[in-house]
């Protein structure tokens, strides 16, 4: 990078500010039902952020594809010209996603978050390898797996279309396989592609 804009809290949230985006169709989605004010607060957050900065592309990682679709549509909604790329998710040898809320998690519940990314494989292998495309044998399987992670309190898993966010009954190649819940107080959330039958 060549420059780093580091503002203060109180230049991006300064108070009084009256204006919130809310995506009623989206937040029937996924973790939208159980935290759509979280929702609202990471779209409009990010909407103002791009009005500050006149920013040409924002980049999520595939971790965030669910936060990256939803600025996707409230830009386009808005008639705002800023791109959104989704790039692969930065992961450590163990698979588990670097970001910020994975920082928090305890030593034995870090060793355990691990395998949240493995249950996502061995669904993108059922699919990929064993030709499974009936959504409720996917997620029923792969929520059997992250039932047993030690620690892991699951809040949802979903398969979804990566445009709309529209629930799949059927999986195909490219659809969007989204983990969330919670080891202790810590949410931490995953995502992964399917990828092409061999």
């Amino acid at each position: 990078m060549d420059v780093l804009w580091l503002p203060s809290e109180e230049d991006v949230y300064p108070r009084g500010l009256s204006t919130q985006v809310h995506m009623p169709q989206i937040e029937q989605v996924l973790s939208g039902v159980m935290h759509a004010d979280v929702l609202r607060a990471q779209v409009t957050a990010t909407l103002r952020l791009i009005g500050l900065t006149r920013a040409e592309t924002v980049y999520y990682g595939e971790q965030d594809w669910y936060k990256a679709a939803a600025t996707r549509m409230a830009l386009a909604d808005l008639s705002i010209r800023t791109q959104v790329e989704v790039a692969p998710t930065s992961r450590a040898p163990d698979g588990l996603a670097l970001g910020t809320m994975n920082e928090r998690l305890r030593p034995e519940e870090r060793r355990s978050a691990s395998y949240v990314f493995q249950a996502l494989q061995e669904a993108q292998n059922l699919f990929a390898q064993h030709g499974e495309v009936e959504s409720t044998r996917l997620l029923g399987r792969t929520s059997a797996a992250l039932t047993r992670i030690p620690g892991f309190r699951l809040q949802y898993v979903h398969l979804l279309n990566p445009t709309t966010l529209v629930e799949q009954h059927r999986a195909s190649p490219g659809d969007l396989l989204m983990v969330g819940g919670y080891f202790g107080r810590t949410r931490i959330a995953d995502a992964v592609r399917l990828p092409d039958a061999r």
